[in-house]
C-alpha cells in the first residue's frame, strides 16, 4: 500500500466517525452507535494494517540478518547488539527514556515493528533506507562503539561462508583483512545548515544565556555563529582520532571494499527487520465489525469508542497519526520546550529534521549513490530526497511522527523520552505549554482543552492499538510483545 493510500485511510475513517452521533464532553461515555449503511460501505473500501504476505521458509538473507541482529560481538565491549535497544519482549523498543548501549544516548529508542513501511529512519530522518540506518549505531560511541574495519573483521571471522553464499566472493582477500588495523573508520565530514536556517535557529532559541554562549564560543573558535550552531546540531558522533587516522592509511580500493561489506551487513539486518509484522489487534477487529452487519457486537466498549471519536474529532490526532500504522511518516514541530538536560549540557541543539535532511542528502550510503548496488535509487523516498528543501525553516525542531501501534506498551514518550505516562503526553497537547523551544510550533496545533472523561477515553482507545509482533524469520512463527490490550469492560472482550 503506497504512502498516499495510507494517508487516505484514516482521513476516510475520520470523516465517517465525525458523522456518528456521539456526544463528546465531560459526561459518561455514550452507548455504542453504529454507522449508517453508506458509512459502512465507505469503511469497507478502506484497509487496516498492510497485508502480511504468506510467509515461506525464511530466506538465507533474513536468517543471517537475524543472527547479526542478536550478536553482541559487533560492539566494543562485546555486550551490545541491535536487540539491546530493540528488545523483542518490549515490542522491539526498550524501557529507558533514551537509548542505553555502551553509553546513554540523547533520543528514545523507537520500535522497529512494521519498519518496512517507513520511508525515513532515525528521529530526524538522516537515513533514507533501512540498510543505511543499520550501520549508524555500529560506529556511534554511545551505542555499539565499534568501527567499520572492526565490523568487517568480525564478519569475516564469524560469518564469512554465509555471507559469501549470499553476496558472492568477498571483496577483500584473507591477507588484506589480516593486515587491516584493528579499528579504522572514515571521518564524518562536517556538514552545515544553510545560513538562513542556522541564523533562524539561533534567533528562535529565545534563551539569552544560550545565545550569548554560542556567540562567545564562536568568537573564541573563530567560527561564524551559524557554523557553530551547525556543529552543536550534528547528531553524529566524534570518532577517536586514531580510527580516522588509520582509515586514511588504507588504500582507496580497500576502503571501497570495506564500504561494500558494511552495506552487506546492513542489507542482511534490514531484511530481517522487514520481516517483523504486527498482527491485527482489537482496533482492526472493530473496523471489521463495523463493516460487517452480521457481527452483532463490537470489540470496543463504549469508553474505547468514545476515545476513538476524540482521536478523530476534537483531538485531531489523525492529522499526523494517520494511516494503518497511525503515522504520516513525516516531520513536525509540536513546540516541545527544549529538554532541561539539553539546556544544561554543552549547548546541544537538537534541531531535528533540519540537520537530518542535510545529512541525508550528503550521506555516503544515501540511496542515490549508484556506486553501491545494494542501495535503491528508485524508491519513493529517494525521489523525495532529491527535491526536499534544506532551506525550509519549517523543519527546525521537527521530528518524525512515531507510529501509535503498541503505544500503550511503551514506558517513555516523545523523541527525547521526557514523559513516562500517556497522561503526560495528552496533558501537553491539552495545554501546549509554552517554553524555550527551537523553531516554531506548527500553526495547526491548538490546545485541545479535552475534559477528564475525554482524556481517559482517549487513553483507553490507544490501548486498542496493541497487538503481537510476528518475527517471520522464525520457523515457529512465535509472537513477541506488543501484548494484547486489557480485556474490555463491556460489549466484547479482548482475545488473548
Amino acid at each position: 500500500m503506497s504512502h498516499h493510500k495510507r494517508q487516505r485511510y484514516f482521513y476516510n475513517l475520520g470523516a465517517i466517525l465525525l458523522t456518528w452521533h456521539l456526544q463528546v464532553g465531560d459526561t459518561p461515555a455514550p452507548a455504542l452507535v453504529y454507522p449508517t449503511p453508506a458509512e459502512t460501505l465507505a469503511l469497507a473500501t478502506t484497509q487496516t494494517l498492510p497485508a502480511t504476505p504468506p510467509t515461506p521458509a525464511p530466506t538465507k538473507m533474513a536468517q543471517l540478518g537475524r543472527r547479526l541482529f542478536f550478536d553482541p560481538q559487533f560492539s566494543s565491549n562485546q555486550q551490545v547488539s541491535c536487540a539491546t535497544c530493540h528488545q523483542p519482549e518490549h515490542g522491539y523498543t526498550d524501557t529507558y527514556p533514551t537509548a542505553h548501549g555502551i553509553g546513554v544516548g540523547h533520543r528514545r529508542t523507537p520500535s522497529i515493528a512494521m519498519v518496512q513501511h517507513q520511508n525515513w529512519f532515525f528521529w530526524d530522518g538522516r537515513a533514507d533506507s533501512l540498510e543505511a540506518q543499520a550501520l549508524g549505531p555500529i560506529e556511534h560511541p554511545l551505542e555499539h562503539g565499534f568501527s567499520r574495519v572492526a565490523l568487517v573483521k568480525a564478519l569475516y571471522h564469524s560469518y564469512a561462508q554465509e555471507m559469501q553464499d549470499i553476496f558472492g566472493p568477498w571483496p577483500l582477500t584473507a591477507h588484506e583483512i589480516a593486515t587491516l588495523p584493528a579499528h579504522a573508520a572514515p571521518t564524518p565530514s562536517p556538514e552545515f545548515l544553510p545560513t538562513t536556517v542556522a541564523t533562524y535557529t539561533l534567533a528562535s532559541l529565545n534563551d539569552f544565556w544560550a545565545q550569548d554562549t554560542i556567540l562567545t564560543q564562536a568568537a573564541k573558535r573563530q567560527l561564524s555563529p551559524g557554523n557553530l550552531v551547525s556543529l552543536y546540531s550534528d547528531p553524529r558522533p566524534t570518532l577517536p582520532p586514531a580510527w580516522t587516522q588509520a582509515w586514511e592509511r588504507i588504500p582507496p580500493t580497500q576502503q571501497e571494499a570495506i564500504h561494500t561489506i558494511a552495506l552487506q551487513f546492513g542489507k542482511a539486518v534490514a531484511t530481517f527487520e522487514r520481516g517483523l509484522h504486527i498482527q491485527p489487534g482489537k482496533f482492526d477487529r472493530a473496523v471489521d465489525t463495523l463493516t460487517q452487519p452480521q457481527l452483532d457486537s463490537s470489540p470496543l466498549n463504549a469508553e474505547e469508542l468514545h476515545g476513538m471519536k476524540v482521536f478523530f474529532g476534537p483531538g485531531q490526532c489523525h492529522l499526523c497519526h494517520s494511516g494503518p500504522l497511525f503515522t504520516d511518516g513525516q516531520f513536525h514541530n509540536i513546540g516541545l520546550p527544549r529538554h532541561p538536560q539539553s539546556r544544561e549540557s554543552s549547548l546541544s541543539l537538537d534541531v531535528g529534521r533540519s540537520m537530518g535532511l542535510v545529512l541525508a542528502q550528503k550521506a555516503t550510503f544515501r540511496c542515490s549513490n549508484t556506486t553501491h548496488p545494494l542501495l535503491d535509487p528508485t524508491t519513493e523516498t529517494c525521489q523525495e530526497l532529491a527535491w526536499a528543501d534544506p532551506n525550509s525553516l519549517e523543519l527546525v525542531g521537527a521530528f518524525k511522527t512515531p507510529s501509535l501501534r503498541g503505544v500503550s506498551e511503551r514506558k517513555y514518550f516523545m523523541h527525547d523520552g521526557r514523559f513516562s505516562h500517556l497522561e503526560e503526553v495528552i496533558d501537553y497537547y491539552n495545554t501546549l505549554e509554552e517554553g524555550l523551544s527551537l523553531g516554531h510550533r506548527e500553526e495547526t496545533l491548538r490546545p485541545l482543552q479535552l475534559t477528564t472523561t475525554d482524556k481517559q477515553a482517549l487513553i483507553q482507545f490507544l490501548h486498542t492499538l496493541s497487538s503481537p509482533v510476528i518475527d517471520s524469520t522464525k520457523a515457529s512463527q512465535a509472537t513477541t510483545s506488543l501484548q494484547h490490550a486489557p480485556a474490555s469492560h463491556s460489549n466484547g472482550t479482548e482475545q488473548g
